[in-house]
């Protein structure tokens, strides 16, 4: 049987580091929400990207622990979520999640749950609106968005 490390049990087994430690932002961080309300009208539409919030340089977006808590918005609605950073990618944080039924639902796997991503710049957190077969949003229904971020 094989013992493997992950890349912070690495650092820390690492005995040519005279302090035998990690750095801290490995280790630690204050888990911060921002919270992004929107209710939506009747000219909503697919491919609509809806700004959720500005967060700062640096900030690192913990998708499993991010939620959106919804109304029924329609028939056929999903989102992507991502960011607006100098590397732009729409569904960075979570590819398509159906809003189509009311409730409290997570994040689905996007790419910075595997690979975290510290944004470059300060940079807006997106959902643009996807269409999810014959897509009919219903308007003055509310969504609110938790986002999961930590600062290095």
């Amino acid at each position: 049987m094989a013992t493997l490390n992950s890349t912070l049990a690495a650092a820390q087994a690492d005995t040519t580091n005279v302090q035998n430690r990690a750095a801290g932002k490995d280790l630690t961080g204050n888990v911060v929400y921002a919270r992004g309300s929107y209710t939506t009208t009747a000219t909503d539409a697919a491919t609509d990207v809806l700004r959720l919030a500005l967060l700062p340089k640096g900030a690192v977006v913990i998708p499993s622990l991010c939620k959106i808590d919804t109304e029924d918005l329609g028939t056929d609605i999903s989102v992507t979520v991502g960011d607006l950073d100098s590397t732009a990618d729409a569904d960075r944080y979570s590819t398509a999640v159906s809003l189509a039924t009311a409730g409290v639902v997570s994040f689905t796997s996007g790419v910075a749950g595997a690979n975290p991503h510290a944004l470059e710049a300060e940079a807006w957190i997106t959902a643009t609106l996807t269409d999810a077969g014959s897509i009919s949003i219903t308007a003055d229904k509310d969504v609110t968005f938790w986002i999961a971020y930590r600062m290095p």
